[in-house]
């Protein structure tokens, strides 16, 4: 249950170390940063002064953005009962979830004085919480083994992958230059390229 309560970015390049050139940061998030700190909803207490039941500020979904999200949960569902314990529903299980604290915080940096979770923040959300649940479940098809022979396997398809469409003209080339690589996945394979 812990990765699938994850939101797992991935860089595709790397990027060295530098120290960032020191600047003032723009006044507008100055701004932003004292309204949320002055924020003192009058309706919201904190709960170690409480003797009554608090009262939540409710952040309600605009008709669409909430006809989306009970889309999204109904896809879902149909997804993990397809999948029926099969590598990958456990992930799908709290995408809803989520997508939907994903566009509270949306809709609440953009409209703070009477936030409401917009279809815009929805759709957002949900494009975000799929690429990368798709993103995490590719990449663990073809990074994660169960033994050392499906993890051979799974270099291999990755030379091959990482090398895109090979034409017969360009068939050796690749093999050649990828000698090194294969023998060291399959050591008792040898390359002779006449």
């Amino acid at each position: 249950g812990f990765v699938s309560r994850l939101l797992v970015f991935e860089s595709s390049e790397w990027v060295d170390f530098t120290f960032p050139t020191p600047s003032d940061p723009p006044t507008q998030l100055i701004a932003d940063i004292r309204r949320w700190l002055e924020f003192d909803p009058p309706r919201v207490v904190n709960l170690s002064t409480v003797s009554s039941a608090p009262q939540p500020l409710i952040v309600p979904f605009a008709p669409d953005a909430k006809r989306l999200i009970l889309d999204y949960a109904a896809e879902n569902d149909a997804r993990i009962r397809r999948l029926s314990g099969a590598d990958g529903s456990a992930l799908w299980a709290r995408a809803t979830e989520k997508a939907g604290k994903l566009a509270l915080i949306h809709a609440c940096s953009r409209q703070f004085e009477s936030p409401q979770i917009s279809e815009e923040s929805m759709a957002w959300a949900i494009e975000l919480v799929s690429y990368l649940t798709e993103t995490l479940l590719r990449n663990a098809r073809t990074r994660l083994a169960d033994n050392a022979e499906e993890g051979k396997s799974n270099k291999l398809l990755q030379i091959i992958r990482d090398a895109g469409r090979i034409d017969g003209t360009r068939l050796t080339l690749f093999v050649s230059e990828k000698a090194a690589a294969l023998v060291e996945i399959f050591p008792q394979a040898r390359y002779n390229p006449t």
